[in-house]
């Protein structure tokens, strides 16, 4: 079966792109696992960096918004992700002037092609409007990338207050899986604000936490953290986390 994992903040700027790509490198590549990658964020980072320089010819996630989808086509990448993508079309759909009833579209279109992957992973917008609530109604989990600052635990409010709306009115089925720190420093102001998120959200914080390094910031051109140069205990932190996260899924 299937397992969708959304990677999802309302707050751009923290890892979402970063780490659902490096987990879809680390499912493909280390694991030998089936993965279906959808980019909803209409920056299309994420397209860029998994097609490292290939051309995007397939079905846009815009287009999974649309009430007629004669076929799905699927992108292929280099290391055998396969992709719908985002390509920054000007011309393409403007999603968030859909009609609020064509948000459950994309759980329509993808139904039928998600038992053929062990992993489906969605990089979802920074911003609450239709393309955040559709790609929430296509998960089962979600995974809440964070980096830490003075004002951590009110924007974890007001994500996870947003996570319960969806929950209640549109995909009751939606479980959060975990909020993951991202570009962590060890210094007096960080873990102060570990502490404030952890005193407030104690079960869903990950245990492993992933430093601010530079290969890391490399990977995100396009290449999985392991075969990046320098690059061992990034790939350690990572690995690290994605274990974590796979063993919250098989709880």
């Amino acid at each position: 079966m299937c397992k969708v994992i959304a990677f999802a903040n309302q707050k751009g700027g923290v890892g979402k792109t970063t780490l659902s790509t490096q987990l879809a490198y680390y499912l493909t590549t280390v694991q030998g696992k089936r993965v279906l990658f959808i980019d909803m964020d209409a920056q299309g980072n994420a397209s860029s960096t998994l097609l490292e320089s290939t051309s995007y010819e397939a079905t846009t996630s815009d287009q999974l918004f649309e009430t007629d989808l004669p076929e799905l086509n699927i992108q292929k990448t280099p290391r055998g992700i396969d992709l719908i993508g985002s390509n920054e079309d000007p011309a393409g759909y403007d999603v968030e002037a859909l009609p609020i009833e064509q948000v459950a579209y994309p759980q329509k279109w993808l139904a039928p092609i998600l038992p053929n992957y062990d992993y489906a992973i969605i990089d979802c917008p920074p911003s609450l409007g239709r393309r955040l609530v559709g790609s929430l109604g296509v998960a089962g989990y979600v995974v809440c990338p964070i980096k830490l600052s003075g004002y951590a635990v009110d924007g974890l409010s007001s994500l996870l207050k947003t996570l319960m709306e969806i929950q209640n009115n549109f995909n009751p089925d939606l479980k959060i899986l975990g909020i993951a720190i991202n570009e962590y420093r060890d210094n007096a102001t960080q873990r102060d604000a570990l502490d404030a998120v952890t005193n407030a959200l104690p079960d869903l914080i990950f245990e492993n936490k992933v430093q601010a390094r530079s290969p890391i910031d490399m990977a995100s051109r396009g290449a999985p953290i392991h075969e990046v140069r320098n690059g061992h205990r990034a790939t350690q932190e990572l690995k690290a986390l994605f274990d974590e996260i796979l063993h919250r899924l098989s709880n």
